[in-house]
């Protein structure tokens, strides 16, 4: 679940930041991180669809968040995901060497 978690933040960040610089995604890598959000998604609701009321509200410590609360958070945060990634500028075509002679 940790890795799981690692890479869901690391495709968000690459996503948010590609759009936040002006950065170039070609479609194939949205395609590709687009595709992990929603097999990573599907891998936390089953992960979670167990749970018993207890164990989904227990806190080990006042300060820290429940599965309930970090679920949440990743409800919050992943209806964000897509539109980053929709804004993201696509990466320019790279022309063949014939294209290049015609120009």
């Amino acid at each position: 679940m940790r890795k799981e978690k690692g890479m869901r933040s690391c495709c968000g960040l690459a996503l948010a930041a590609s759009a936040l610089y002006g950065e170039s995604l070609s479609q194939g890598e949205r395609d590709r991180a687009m595709s992990h959000l929603h097999a990573t998604r599907k891998m936390f609701l089953d992960t979670v669809s167990g749970l018993t009321p207890a164990q989904w509200t227990f806190k080990p410590a006042a300060e820290r968040w429940s599965i309930a609360e970090c679920a949440e958070h990743i409800a919050v945060s992943e209806e964000f995901i897509p539109g980053i990634a929709q804004k993201a500028q696509p990466a320019p075509e790279k022309k063949t060497a014939e294209q290049k002679q015609r120009d």
